[in-house]
């Protein structure tokens, strides 16, 4: 069709654009980068931490036209949504505090699917996108496993055991085989629910409606999970989707920078889990020592999903893909201009 052969046409544009003369960052120079920039929502300050060399410009050639082109240096493969796109902040504003259970059910890698139905594929799109922002960066390949707009004509995705999707077809609900956290959206209202399986049995026996999902369970705790333990994860999650959600006319930037910071934290304990060293959290201040605890469960299951691949022991340790200028190019660290890439991990 004519669309089609538009988007044909404007597909082999961008992939003939040459990009030989591209500053190509390592993640640990994009982190470094990102700890001193500021969004465009934050005024000036952003151009006072956005030196010109963190932005490679070109030119796309299509329909005898030469459209300028600019790529932010400092954004990572898996971010396709722009800082001027709200699309987190508006995650935040419909689900509220269950947001933090999106967030908990994609850093464990679980199957999560955003249903909308009788809205616009686009606007049920950028909730997933926004999903897949929560943890990434700092985790590196979830794009590969998000599905912006899925349909029954093709269900390849079911095949991954882990991905971010979305649907307009409400038969998705009713297979809860097909996923293990169900996002409902309901954009008119402003709002969104979450269901497990077994949650989504007990809602459709309360309205009387058939549903393939199996009966409520019982909630039981993990091995390494103790009852206070839970308490006290549920009590973090408030505490930091609180803030958040006090906050998101900082701006798109500053909301999925928090949840950056977060999901660094919980793969800073997989590291140190990993690596066998001695905590004594009993010395340990209390604010710490309960935040470590909080964190176990959430830890445990990034560490057995398939988000455990960006776990990196050493993230300084320079490899031979970095080539032997890593010295020289990791000055970067002077321009960042910003203490605290010294006083917090990345």
């Amino acid at each position: 069709t004519k669309d089609r052969g538009v988007l044909v046409e404007l597909y082999e544009a961008l992939n003939a654009v040459d990009m030989t003369g591209c500053p190509d960052p390592t993640p640990r120079e994009q982190a470094l980068m990102r700890r001193g920039i500021a969004g465009p929502t934050m005024g000036s300050l952003a151009e006072e931490h956005t030196p010109e060399l963190w932005s490679w410009s070109t030119e796309v050639h299509y329909d005898n036209a030469a459209i300028p082109l600019s790529v932010p240096l400092y954004l990572t493969r898996d971010e396709v949504l722009p800082a001027e796109v709200p699309a987190l902040t508006l995650l935040v504003d419909t689900f509220k505090e269950e947001s933090m259970r999106i967030f908990n059910a994609v850093l464990g890698g679980q199957r999560v699917l955003f249903v909308g139905y009788n809205h616009a594929a686009g606007d049920v799109s950028k909730f997933v996108l926004a999903a897949a922002s929560m943890i990434s960066p700092p985790v590196v390949g979830v794009m590969r496993r998000v599905f912006p707009y899925a349909n029954l004509n093709d269900l390849s995705f079911l095949e991954s055991p882990s991905f971010i999707a979305g649907v307009t077809n409400p038969v998705f609900e009713g297979n809860s085989t097909w996923w293990d956290l169900l996002c409902v959206l309901n954009l008119p209202e402003g709002s969104g629910a979450c269901f497990t399986p077994e949650e989504k049995a007990k809602d459709d026996a309360l309205h009387n409606k058939k549903s393939s999902a199996p009966p409520p369970l019982t909630e039981k705790l993990s091995p390494e999970e103790s009852a206070d333990d839970r308490n006290e994860a549920k009590r973090l999650d408030s505490v930091f989707i609180s803030k958040v959600m006090s906050a998101t006319m900082l701006g798109e930037e500053w909301v999925r920078s928090m949840f950056r910071d977060f999901t660094a934290q919980v793969m800073d304990q997989c590291l140190a889990a990993e690596g066998g060293k001695d905590f004594d959290l009993d010395q340990a201040p209390d604010a710490i020592r309960k935040q470590f605890q909080a964190n176990s469960t959430r830890a445990s299951s990034f560490r057995s999903s398939v988000n455990a691949a960006s776990l990196v022991s050493n993230p300084w340790a320079v490899s031979s893909a970095d080539g032997p200028d890593i010295a020289n190019r990791s000055k970067i660290v002077v321009l960042c201009k910003c203490s605290q890439i010294l006083e917090r991990p990345l």
